[in-house]
C-alpha cells in the first residue's frame, strides 16, 4: 500500500514569508540604526569644531595677554 505524500505547500510558502518579513525588519532596523549613527557622527563633528573653535580663542586670548605684559616691561 502506497502512502500519499503530504501536502507540504503551505509549509513552503509560510517559510518564504516568514523569511522575507525577518529580512524586511532587519533591513529597516539597519536603516534606521545607521541614520541614528549619522547623527551621532554629525553632532560629534559639531562639538569638535565648537572645541577647535574654544581652544583657538583660548589662544589668542593666551597671545594677547602676553603681548599686554610684554608691553607694560
Amino acid at each position: 500500500m502506497p502512502t500519499e505524500t503530504p501536502n507540504t505547500l503551505t509549509y513552503l510558502v509560510a517559510g518564504y514569508v516568514v523569511f522575507w518579513l525577518v529580512t524586511f525588519v532587519f533591513v529597516i532596523s539597519l536603516v534606521a540604526r545607521t541614520r541614528n549613527l549619522e547623527k551621532d557622527v554629525e553632532v560629534l563633528r559639531s562639538l569638535l569644531e565648537e572645541e577647535r573653535k574654544d581652544k583657538a580663542a583660548g589662544r589668542e586670548q593666551q597671545v594677547i595677554g602676553t603681548e599686554q605684559s610684554i608691553a607694560r616691561r
